[in-house]
């Protein structure tokens, strides 16, 4: 009992600071944690949405990111958007054997997505 009360409280923390969450692939994670720790889902998509928006307004989905790039990136030669092996792709420094690697790896994608999009922006202009 002490496990959930302990991610209870870390939930409530970050409702209350609303950091940017970086995550991959994530809405069904959301919708779990949001049903387990704020409240029940609401009947509609769209309802949940503007509650989750809420509690946490700055989501980043790297794979909504890397979709976005998915062109440029299968002409770089990444076939595959999963979490590890963008972050072997993009050159993580973050070792794969290390226990915090799914954790970690979502931030450090998001970087180097950002880092390839705002090189696609400058070759744009």
């Amino acid at each position: 009992m002490a496990e959930i009360c302990g991610v209870s409280q870390i939930f409530c923390c970050l409702s209350k600071v609303k950091p940017p969450l970086v995550l991959h692939n994530s809405l069904l994670d959301l919708l779990h944690i949001y049903n387990c720790f704020e409240a029940d889902l609401p009947k509609t998509y769209n309802e949940w949405k503007h509650a989750i928006r809420t509690l946490f307004p700055t989501i980043i989905d790297t794979k909504f990111l890397a979709s976005a790039l998915q062109k440029e990136l299968q002409d770089e030669g990444c076939l595959d958007l999963s979490l590890q092996t963008l972050g072997t792709f993009l050159n993580s420094s973050v070792p794969t054997y290390k226990t915090s690697f799914h954790a970690d790896m979502p931030g450090w994608n998001f970087r180097k997505v950002k880092m390839h999009l705002d090189i696609a922006r400058m070759s744009f202009v």
